[in-house]
């Protein structure tokens, strides 16, 4: 019944972007009103079943049973439709000081007059939301979202300087001591609906980063971290790793946002060069801090996708240069569109997925009784007793699983810490990371810079094979035992629930919740933290400059197995119990520690009371019938809705198929 849904010439572009969002201007506003329509039918779907709990019908026990299995429900629903309505989705822009965060704004805004503040020095100590409106203000508010000043700008050059009055660190006066946020409002043709651009203070600047960014990651859909390439390399590893810690560590909170998507713009590219006169050489120095900003993503934030990583000048973008960098630019725009939508559509589910499970567990305690109308008080008494020993039974079950489980853990743990090892002590292991395909061969390396080179390359080469099809396998097998207890104890759960309401729902929640697993977060976000000693020789300036090729090689090896002979099993061992088994603990204790028990504990409560009043439940039965009209109501509402997200899934993905259909026909051909 319920079924869970650049261009050429650049020099034309009059604001810069403008003539890209022309171009597709009609497609997003379809998908933006789509989502808009989702979300209104969603809301009438949580109006549903907000008077279905409220109603008089909708009796104490029936309440009590319903907090058993969901606490403080009334709570939790309102807040979840709060959510829903009320929160933005966010473009959050982060990154460290002068960057160029707001210059890149500026360039999405599209406009010849920049709004927000460009400074060298830090220029934002407020977060700066930009929303879409035809009407140019700005609003002033304090943490707690309490208005304290609201304008209205007769054209960009008065909005700018409203902004810059509320923004620049330079501008403050002591009535605006307790302003948080900012809201710029004007239009930007790609913020449609409740989608947002979040300006963050830059990295460094507020120790308040953290809470700021779990204010908006929640219902973030697009993550944009911005680099300054010109500043030796430009990423602050440190810092990244305490942002994707703070994700990592909130992951539930986050029904939009997924890490691998994390959009990374290394900007200032203009600004690079290296003292040489041949351009050769110029390219040479981009290449190689190209080379060096992707080895430091890969290292500090590993479920980065290269494809999310752009190499732009924000400076170039704006004369309206042709460039490989303005080219990237406009690469980029073109990922955060798609990033936009696609999480639109995450956060929608989302929702229909909680209101999905809420309305079950709002309507089995009405079911189960009309079906209790249709049995004598013997046969009621008897079914339950038959239940409650299948219930506890199920009970056991979850216990024993959870043992198993504890047992899978730790054998993959050990699995994947045997294979690194002898990978890391292999020939192949030892030739793959000191000269990887996609590597200057080391040999061409200056032999004093060969000591920190190998070193690079086996932090690299150990973060590629946690990624590789080796530990994937491991990690599969894993996960495929972890589904299959989650699915054997939720399929045994239904079992239990049809036969007291006596009524399928025909869909398997136990399938989805198993099929939704994903152990391998566990490894893409969490660093392998293997310590081990760096073997450094002093190395006579003139000897470097003569190495030849066959002692920068064997230098290599060198460092290569003085560094690994202090990795050690345990310590291997003991990474992969942080990374994987840390996730993959999270997981069985929300199944096997919270959701089973707690589903289970409240049909026995439900028993109980089934027991102890089928009287009256015949004097309530009119009261039931009239909860089982409101019952066909909000099913008949996610029926349609789950329908109308299967047809636009599948207008989405036929001409994908299409494509793909046609490529293998021209491939044969």
């Amino acid at each position: 019944m319920r079924n869970s849904a650049i261009t050429k010439n650049m020099a034309e572009r009059e604001p810069s972007v403008n003539v890209i969002y022309t171009r597709e201007h009609h497609i997003g506003d379809k998908s933006s009103t789509s989502s808009e329509e989702d979300i209104a039918m969603l809301r009438d779907i949580y109006l549903s079943v907000k008077e279905f709990i409220t109603c008089d019908d909708y009796d104490e026990k029936l309440q009590t049973e319903l907090s058993a299995v969901q606490p403080e429900f009334m709570n939790v629903l309102e807040t979840s439709e709060r959510d829903l309505m009320r929160k933005d989705c966010s473009i959050i822009v982060t990154g460290e000081t002068s960057a160029g965060k707001s210059s890149l704004i500026n360039q999405i805004i599209g406009r010849k007059e920049k709004v927000l503040v460009c400074k060298n020095l830090p220029a934002t100590a407020r977060i700066c939301r930009i929303r879409n409106s035809e009407v140019l203000a700005i609003k002033a508010y304090t943490k707690d979202e309490q208005l304290k000043k609201e304008e209205q700008a007769e054209d960009i050059k008065y909005l700018k300087s409203l902004v810059k009055k509320w923004t620049d660190m330079g501008k403050y006066t002591k009535d605006m001591e307790d302003i948080y946020f900012v809201d710029v409002f004007l239009p930007v043709p790609m913020l449609k609906g409740n989608v947002i651009m979040v300006d963050t203070p830059g990295i460094g600047e507020t120790k308040d980063l953290d809470e700021i960014l779990m204010d908006f990651l929640p219902h973030a859909v697009s993550f944009i971290f911005i680099i300054n390439a010109g500043n030796a390399g430009g990423i602050n590893e440190d810092r990244i790793l305490k942002i994707l810690r703070t994700i990592v560590e909130n992951r539930d909170k986050m029904p939009c946002f997924d890490p691998g998507e994390a959009i990374f713009l290394t900007n200032k590219w203009d600004s690079i060069e290296n003292g040489q006169e041949s351009d050769e050489d110029e390219e040479d120095s981009i290449s190689q801090t190209w080379t060096s900003i992707k080895d430091k993503l890969e290292k500090c934030w590993p479920s980065v996708q290269p494809e999310k990583i752009f190499r732009i000048s924000l400076k170039e973008v704006a004369k309206g240069v042709k460039s490989i960098f303005t080219d990237d630019y406009v690469r980029f725009e073109a990922v955060l569109r798609k990033t936009i939508d696609n999480n639109q559509d995450k956060r929608v589910d989302f929702y229909f997925r909680f209101i999905q499970q809420f309305a079950k567990n709002a309507e089995q305690g009405t079911l189960a009784r009309l079906k209790a109308l249709e049995r004598s008080e013997e046969e009621q008494k008897e079914l339950i007793l038959r239940n409650n020993e299948k219930i506890k039974k199920i009970q056991s079950n979850c216990k024993e699983a959870r043992v198993e489980l504890e047992v899978i853990k730790h054998q993959t743990v050990s699995e994947l810490a045997a294979a690194l090892y002898d990978y890391l002590h292999s020939d192949r292991g030892k030739d793959d990371i000191i000269n990887p395909s996609d590597r200057t061969s080391i040999t061409s390396i200056s032999y004093r810079n060969i000591d920190d080179e190998v070193h690079q390359r086996l932090q690299r080469g150990i973060s590629s094979w946690c990624k590789g099809n080796a530990a994937k396998t491991m990690i599969d097998k894993a996960e495929l035992e972890l589904k299959r207890h989650v699915g054997r104890i939720e399929s045994e759960i239904q079992i239990v629930e049809q036969e007291i309401i006596g009524i399928d729902f025909g869909y398997n929640v136990g399938f989805n919740r198993a099929a939704a697993i994903t152990m391998g977060i566990g490894l893409a976000l969490l660093p392998i933290s293997i310590g081990f000693t760096l073997v450094f020789a002093v190395i006579s300036f003139i000897f470097s400059l003569l190495a030849t090729a066959e002692q920068c090689r064997a230098r290599a090896f060198e460092v290569y197995n003085g560094c690994i002979s202090n990795i050690s099993k345990q310590s291997l061992h003991d990474s992969f119990n942080k990374s994987f088994g840390e996730e993959f603990d999270k997981i069985v204790i929300h199944f096997f520690e919270e959701t089973f028990p707690k589903q289970l504990d409240s049909f026995l409560k439900r028993n109980q009371m089934l027991m102890d009043e089928h009287k009256g439940i015949k004097k309530k039965q009119n009261a039931f019938m009239r909860l089982k009209e409101k019952i066909e109501r909000i099913e008949g509402q996610i029926k349609d809705f789950g329908e109308k997200r299967e047809l636009k899934d599948r207008q989405i993905n036929q001409p994908m198929n299409l494509a793909n259909n046609a490529q293998q026909s021209q491939t044969k051909l």
